[in-house]
Formats: structure tokens, sequence, C-alpha cells
């Protein structure tokens, strides 16, 4: 079982350190000139993640119109920051 539980979390990590790549350089030239452009990107991996999606079609229950307005905003306001 320990096995398991080292190899799910060695995915998980994979996982958010591939998503953090790709959102540092899809935001790139947004979070260089961020004064905190680590808290920045953790916010929008975060943000743009499967996860925050899935939220708010399951568990507030949106649309998927809702959903997409909802996430514009709250990427467009963290860049805007």
């Amino acid at each position: 079982m320990r096995r398991k539980c080292v190899d799910y979390y060695r995915i998980r990590v994979c996982r958010y350190c591939l998503a953090r790549a790709q959102v540092a350089e899809l935001f790139a030239s947004e979070i260089a000139g961020c004064d905190d452009a680590d808290t920045l990107l953790d916010a929008l991996v975060v943000a743009t993640g499967w996860a925050t999606w899935e939220s708010l079609r399951t568990d507030i229950h949106l649309d998927v119109e809702a959903a997409r307005k909802a996430l514009a905003l709250w990427l467009s306001r963290l860049l805007s920051g």
C-alpha cells in the first residue's frame, strides 16, 4: 500500500510541475512584469487547473458559458493586478 501512495504522490507532483511549466510559458510576459511572480504563477496554476473548472461546473452548477465567464473574470483580475 505504501508503494501505491508514493507512486500517486509522484504522479501528482509531476502533473503539477508540468502544469506550472505550461502556465509559466503561456503567461510569461504577464508574469515577468509582476512584482511577485511566484505568487502570480501559483494563482494562475490553480485558476487554470482542471479542478477549478470541475468545481465551477459540478460544485456550484454553472453551465459552460457561466463557468467560462467566471474563469475569464478571475484570470483578468489576476493579470491586471
